[in-house]
């Protein structure tokens, strides 16, 4: 009975269905609006300059484009703009209205991805109270005034807290007849801050004016008597008629304005300090910024830098950097004068880039695993037929030569006369040796060489997989990334030119930036 051993061929399919949600405003599902030609053509203008980085005119064109043809989907474009500005509230409030405007028409995946959004700028909103020592003070917040559900300016007392996105704002209070206070403040997402500011009243004689400088620790004279230091917290109290105000800080050329005070006036003047070229060498120190190679705007004391190494009066400045992917960074770093301070900011991702960076990991761990455990059957089974195979092939190998030596004993004439004169048993082993053994060999050659290339694609998929599970970062450490010098060789890499818009978180300066910080010594700018 002839023996055949069949290879069968196994095929392993593995499918990982992955539906990725663009961070494109204008790409998203159902985000093109479809509306009249005017609103049409400003939703697309809007989208290709938020994908130029340009939030600020993007969310422009987004509220134009609304108010010509009010349509739920530019709600959610809008939305999205805000979410990149960092402005949560703004974000949530037009996801909700998004969700509302468009109850029939948005699908249940839609929702949830919606809703999950909201989820997340919601734990980046603070509350705050604002409590003053007289009622009806008004409130600004950022340079901007507060006001209602209906559009009116808020005034103390407060019946619902202000809600803010988190991190470093400037809140400040005034009435008719009390000096302006300041404060600034740090709040932290979802939790409830409050803070009591006493106004000091104004003698009916007097004027009230608000002193701010380009940079912080300026110390502010009036007529030559010391008041305080940048930024003041309180309006300086002036009478009626003429005063030198004198804003001074070592390592700048000291700036004088006069200003004329008129009784029951508000005013308020901006000293714009400049660097002394001629400061004493102690007066200058180096700061020398490290940061990721990513595209980002950088701005110290409100002027935009393309150093990472720069040469400036020691002593605290503000430093403020927008990167790609990363939570803006609002700090104030301390520059001493006799040596270098090399400073490494604590950046974060944003939460839709740390989730897409985290999908990213988990799919690519995924892929490992299933390479690990792919190539780990292959090369077990693929390894045990090869094995299986050589041994049958030498036992076949011997079964022949035995079978060979009968045949050549049959036909040597000093050998059995039995098996000389048995022309039939020679062509017994003949026959076995043909029909049966010979096929087996071949099978056995087929799958021998059928193993081992299985067990090799096994070893190689195990190698894969293993190298694939240990390059990906944990959870850890791409929350570490954000801050890492080396991110750029991590993860994919951005157009190696951006133009971003700083808009009201800049005063309006618009300006373009290189991907990578460059190291220039000697100068600032």
């Amino acid at each position: 009975m002839i023996r055949y051993v069949r290879a069968a061929s196994v095929v392993f399919a593995f499918a990982v269905a992955y539906v990725g949600v663009s961070n494109r405003a204008g790409a998203q599902d159902g985000a093109e609006p479809t509306v009249g030609m005017g609103s049409r053509e400003r939703a697309q203008r809007a989208a290709q300059l938020f994908d130029e980085g340009k939030l600020d005119a993007a969310l422009a064109e987004y509220r134009r484009a609304y108010a010509q043809t009010p349509n739920f989907r530019v709600l959610y474009n809008i939305a999205r703009v805000y979410d990149e500005l960092g402005d949560a509230v703004q974000a949530v409030e037009h996801y909700r209205r998004f969700l509302v405007e468009g109850s029939e028409h948005v699908s249940p995946a839609r929702r949830q991805d919606i809703e999950s959004r909201i989820a997340e700028q919601q734990r980046r909103i603070a509350e705050l109270w604002i409590t003053t020592s007289v009622e009806g003070a008004l409130l600004s917040v950022d340079g901007t005034v507060v006001r209602d559900a209906r559009g009116a300016p808020l005034r103390t007392p407060l019946t619902a807290p202000i809600r803010l996105s988190a991190g470093r704002h400037t809140v400040l209070a005034h009435t008719a007849h009390h000096r302006s206070l300041e404060r600034d403040i740090e709040l932290a997402g979802g939790v409830d801050t409050r803070i009591e500011l006493a106004l000091h009243p104004i003698a009916s004689n007097e004027s009230d004016l608000m002193v701010r400088a380009n940079v912080v620790d300026v110390i502010i004279r009036v007529d030559g008597k010391k008041v305080g230091a940048t930024p003041l917290k309180e309006t300086v109290p002036l009478t009626p008629g003429s005063h030198r105000i004198e804003g001074s800080r070592a390592g700048y050329i000291t700036e004088v304005r006069t200003v004329t005070a008129k009784s029951g006036a508000r005013q308020q003047i901006t000293l714009v300090l400049k660097p002394d070229r001629d400061a004493d060498p102690g007066a200058i120190g180096t700061l020398n910024i490290e940061l990721p190679k990513a595209s980002h705007a950088m701005l110290i004391d409100g002027r935009p830098v393309r150093a990472s190494i720069l040469r400036i009066p020691r002593g605290r400045h503000k430093l403020e950097i927008d990167m790609v992917d990363r939570e803006p960074l609002r700090t104030y770093v301390n520059v001493p004068g006799d040596e270098t301070f090399t400073y490494r900011p604590a950046l974060t991702w944003t939460p839709q880039a740390r989730e897409d960076r985290i999908r990213s990991a988990r799919k690519r761990r995924l892929w490992g695993k299933v390479a690990v455990v792919t190539g780990s059957v292959f090369t077990v089974g693929m390894g045990a037929l090869f094995v299986r195979s050589q041994l049958r092939l030498g036992d076949l190998r011997g079964e022949q030569d035995r079978l060979g030596e009968l045949q050549q004993g049959c036909r040597d004439p000093n050998f059995s006369p039995d098996c000389r004169n048995d022309a039939g048993a020679l062509e017994d082993h003949q026959r076995v040796a043909d029909e049966q053994v010979a096929p087996e060999i071949s099978d056995w050659r087929v799958a021998a060489a059928v193993g081992g290339a299985g067990a090799s694609v096994g070893v190689g998929l195990l190698i894969s997989g293993a190298v694939l599970l240990a390059k990906t970062p944990s959870d850890a450490a791409i929350d570490a990334d954000a801050r890492s010098l080396a991110t750029s060789r991590n993860w994919k890499r951005k157009a190696s030119r951006w133009s971003l818009s700083m808009g009201n978180r800049h005063a309006g300066i618009r300006y373009s930036l290189v991907s990578d910080a460059r190291i220039l010594g000697g100068g600032g700018e």
